[in-house]
């Protein structure tokens, strides 16, 4: 029997929906890792909304940290959470290696000069999740 997707204003509505594009998103990922596949030692998912990739890159071992944030219809509290849950990730890898941190955060980054994490650079006006993500950033001398 063929599911059909239901949408409203663009976005997924049922349990169901999301579980495909989370399944959509784990194909995609590891048919991109299926190209460096000898170099890759760990791929973990930390939750629904985070996966951590290892690889065994030169000079220095890298770690690749995908990301889907909630939208900002979603609650405050579930964003806090996938914000801490990456943190304890952070917070286990040895300094000395490389980390790479990337998703849909569902924020919105404009030009900010007070913030180091992204300067001149952003595109558009900065919502309030765009500021928890600099301010993030920042905090953990991440660069965008």
């Amino acid at each position: 029997m063929e599911k059909k997707s239901q949408k409203k204003d663009g976005r997924y509505t049922t349990l169901e929906d999301r579980k495909d594009m989370q399944e959509l998103d784990c194909f995609i990922s590891s048919q991109l890792l299926a190209g460096i596949k000898e170099a890759v030692t760990e791929v973990r998912p930390v939750n629904d909304r985070v996966i951590l990739a290892r690889l065994d890159a030169k000079p220095r071992p890298m770690n690749i940290i995908q990301v889907y944030l909630p939208t900002t219809a979603g609650e405050e509290v579930e964003v806090k959470d996938v914000y801490a849950k990456i943190q304890r990730e952070i917070d286990e890898i040895p300094k000395i290696e490389r980390l790479v941190i990337m998703g849909d955060f569902n924020t919105k980054i404009g030009s900010i000069k007070d913030h180091v994490a992204c300067g001149k650079f952003g595109l558009t006006e900065t919502n309030e999740r765009g500021e928890m993500l600099l301010d993030w950033m920042e905090n953990n001398n991440l660069i965008t």
